[in-house]
């Protein structure tokens, strides 16, 4: 095997499993962003944390078929600092999961907004895969897309 090809090999596998979705590890956060009156295991099947390509954190939380990506570091300073929260919100989705077989936006608007900032770091991506394993069945995209969406949709079903 040629040098190049062990470091992309190398690289592809660090970004798989550093980019994976995982339990949220900050506890206060976590006990913040999970549902009240519900105990931990439910917490843990509705809310996410993953690292972006950008290297910043990001907290997924789902509430009635639709997901908000936070950003994950801004949260933990403001927990810190013991001060009243507002969550900086930087992706949001919502879905149609009335389907049997698969999952999709609704026809009226898109089902994935991403903050300019923050696309093409994988938060899209992570909000999918996040609603794929929550709703155990597959996204299938509407026909209304963006350019951007068109993008993502193209990269995301190309695996």
């Amino acid at each position: 095997m040629k040098l190049r090809e062990i470091l992309n090999t190398t690289i592809r596998e660090y970004l798989n499993e550093n980019h994976s979705l995982k339990p949220i590890s900050n506890i206060k956060a976590f006990d913040i962003l999970r549902p009240r009156g519900f105990d931990k295991a439910i917490g843990e099947l509705v809310t996410r944390e993953f690292l972006g390509k950008n290297g910043f954190r990001y907290y997924i939380v789902e509430r009635n078929d639709t997901f908000q990506v936070i950003d994950a570091d801004d949260l933990d300073k403001q927990l810190e600092t013991g001060k009243p929260i507002l969550f900086k919100t930087v992706g949001y989705a919502a879905f149609d999961n009335t389907n049997k077989d698969y999952f999709t936006g609704y026809k009226e608007a898109e089902s994935i907004r991403v903050d300019k900032e923050h696309r093409r770091n994988g938060v899209a991506t992570a909000i999918t895969k996040f609603a794929e394993e929550y709703f155990n069945k597959p996204y299938k995209p509407t026909d209304l897309l963006s350019s951007d969406m068109e993008h993502f949709v193209k990269n995301y079903f190309k695996k």
